[in-house]
């Protein structure tokens, strides 16, 4: 968790340290991380069982304002190997890429994908979209952005969040750049 929050406040560094349209960018990943990213890691910890400590604090996990200097991993192997942390890692890796490179475009798996929370991608699935999939969001990219802009059917359906404004942006500048990978 510790390492989520060090990425969004290095996000907000960034942020004020540039200007021009990385800063568009910088403001999507900002929202991403707070929206998606630390929500669903604090969400997944407090699943977890407690492991040692005091039990007057509960039976389940707690988000630590620092990890431990030792740190449990799921003895299963599926459960080191979930599909929404590999993607977060890749976002995270094409994010540094982006920055040391002073790029400007926009990227599927390190802007678009992370705007999708594993919520939305398993409700989605339910209606036969993949979000997660790069060309099942970009087939149908324009029905997507018509949603998540809209005011009367809302995407996602309340009480979630919606997408800002400037997510909103991002997603129409990826469309409009051409969807790039």
């Amino acid at each position: 968790m510790d390492i989520r929050y060090a990425l969004l406040l290095g996000f907000v560094e960034h942020y004020l340290l540039t200007a021009g349209d990385v800063r568009r960018i910088l403001t999507g990943w900002i929202f991403a991380e707070m929206r998606s990213r630390v929500a669903f890691i604090a969400r997944k910890l407090t699943m977890m069982p407690r492991v040692g400590g005091d039990d007057a604090i509960g039976p389940v996990a707690v988000v630590p304002f620092g990890l431990p200097s030792v740190l449990r991993l799921p003895a299963d192997e599926e459960d080191k190997a979930d599909p929404y942390l590999a993607d977060l890692l890749a976002s995270d890796r094409g994010r540094l890429a982006f920055i040391d490179a002073g790029t400007t475009g926009t990227s599927f798996a390190r802007d678009i994908l992370p705007l999708f929370r594993p919520k939305d991608v398993e409700h989605m699935a339910g209606l036969n979209l993949d979000l997660s999939q790069y060309d099942a969001v970009r087939a149908k990219a324009r029905a997507i952005a018509q949603r998540v802009a809209a005011s009367g059917r809302p995407m996602p359906p309340p009480p979630d969040q919606r997408w800002t404004k400037i997510q909103i942006e991002l997603f129409e500048r990826w469309v409009a750049e051409g969807f790039p990978p």
